[in-house]
């Protein structure tokens, strides 16, 4: 300890307050809470069904309908006006459904006429 400098001292003590304090930030982060499930359509009919995103907390659309195993379900959204609407960045996969299947969405705003809001069944992404 004989040999050690005050601006060694001085330099230690500043890396330590700034080690702290980047652990402080670090771990004082607020978290990022995403969704766990979202609300998909049955482009053939507007039959709503809420769909658990699970552990890979993500989905690929169209996913699959439960009883007809085809790729029609989309993901949606209601407006402000009460309208409900295929999530925009999911709008190009429409393309990937079968023509002809498609009856209830304008293909061109992405907007869904539906029947009922109620929630048929609860289903699990990718399956």
């Amino acid at each position: 300890m004989e040999n050690v400098k005050p601006w060694q001292i001085i330099l230690i003590v500043i890396a330590v307050v700034v080690l702290g304090f980047t652990a402080w930030k670090q771990l004082s982060k607020t978290k990022v809470d995403l969704p766990n499930s979202v609300i998909v359509v049955d482009v053939t009919n507007g039959d709503l069904y809420r769909m658990k995103l699970g552990k890979r907390n993500g989905a690929y659309f169209p996913e699959r309908h439960p009883d007809t195993g085809n790729l029609t379900l989309m993901p949606v959204e209601q407006n402000e006006n009460g309208e409900w609407y295929i999530v925009g960045h999911a709008m190009p996969a429409l393309e990937d459904i079968a023509e002809g299947e498609i009856s209830v969405v304008n293909i061109s705003s992405g907007r869904v006429t539906i029947e009922s809001e109620k929630i048929l069944k609860t289903l699990n992404a990718g399956g």
